[in-house]
């Protein structure tokens, strides 16, 4: 009989720190079994490893592990796998001294910029201690997003801070967990209003898309983010990586990719064909000269179907969309200003 797999998935969650510290020591020690676990559990168990651009590799190998499994994974080898995870949890439960800092587990999945509001909540005293409680991936990936006078500041304030006692540590972390639920709470609201703005620019053109972006930025820059996370702009498409361009032509059809090359600009469409396999860009090159007349609706459906391809290899692979729509909206920006500036 198969395990009882929603019983082994509560286990596991019971300390989102020591689960996030066994999962990276497993995905390097054994990727092939990592990948029936998320078969069995389901992929939501590596989240914040994907979140760590170090643990990208690695990911990608279980990904291509998880492509691989037959549909259905048999019993014996999934009662061994749960198993194997218990043992592996309860091993780091021992390393890291039967799990004390459940209680700072809500650090795990903040951003890095909510990170930095907690510790600018906290005193000085208590920066060093939350500091130190940060896993070593996010306190490393905080301390690389300062700059180098933000960084001496703050270690100098962690080394030259007095130690907390139990009590004081146990009414800071319930503190600010109550401002890291806030945090989610807002996340929540602005993803649900999200959601409907995404709906409403759809069927807009990139710039019309760029323009709202920019305006909600300004008014609403949490529902401007969540946004950006669930879209992917086509001026953003000339900065992802080849691998996941080149997916995506390969897993689209002819005529949808044809249709959306058609549509898009001309430079990002020249991009595109940049990374299309020589047989594959030859095809499309050959579609393309045709002149095949195509409506707007054709046009909108290849181009969401072209970015929901690319949006989910780059989840799989651990990238955000956000940034790279991020930064193609500040470019946009910039080349404006750049403009305005030479006319003047």
């Amino acid at each position: 009989t198969m395990p009882n797999l929603e019983a082994l998935h509560a286990d596991l969650k019971r300390s989102r720190a020591v689960l996030n510290r066994m999962l990276r020591k497993w995905v390097e020690d054994a990727p092939e079994e990592v990948a029936v676990l998320v078969r069995l559990i389901g992929p939501e168990i590596l989240s914040d490893l994907r979140k760590d651009p170090e643990a990208r590799h690695t990911l990608e190998i279980v990904s291509d592990h998880v492509g691989k499994l037959h549909e259905a994974i048999e019993p014996e080898e999934a009662n061994s796998i749960a198993e194997k995870a218990r043992s592996r949890h309860a091993a780091q439960l021992v390393v890291d001294d039967a799990g004390g800092d459940a209680e700072w587990d809500f650090l795990e999945g903040l951003s890095l910029g909510q990170v930095g509001k907690l510790l600018t909540s906290a005193s000085q005293r208590e920066r060093g201690f939350v500091l130190s409680r940060l896993s070593p991936v996010i306190r490393s990936r905080y301390l690389e997003s300062l700059n180098t006078k933000e960084r001496r500041t703050l270690l100098l304030e962690a080394s030259a801070s007095e130690s907390l006692s139990r009590s004081q540590a146990r009414e800071l972390a319930g503190r600010l967990r109550q401002i890291a639920d806030e945090f989610i709470d807002a996340g929540r609201e602005a993803a649900g209003q999200a959601s409907l703005i995404v709906e409403m620019i759809d069927a807009m053109t990139l710039n019309e898309q760029e323009d709202v972006l920019r305006d909600l930025h300004t008014n609403r820059p949490d529902v401007a983010d969540a946004v950006l996370g669930l879209i992917c702009l086509e001026s953003a498409i000339l900065q992802l990586p080849e691998d996941t361009l080149a997916n995506a032509i390969h897993h689209l059809s002819l005529t949808k990719m044809t249709t959306f090359l058609q549509g898009t600009r001309r430079d990002i469409s020249d991009h595109i064909l940049s990374c299309a396999p020589g047989s594959k860009r030859q095809a499309i090159s050959t579609e393309l000269s045709l002149d095949i007349p195509s409506t707007r609706a054709d046009f909108l459906e290849a181009r969401q179907a072209f970015s929901g391809i690319v949006m989910s290899t780059l989840r799989r692979d651990g990238y955000e969309i956000a940034k790279f729509n991020a930064n193609a909206l500040r470019r946009k920006t910039h080349d404006v200003s750049s403009t305005s500036e030479v006319a003047e």
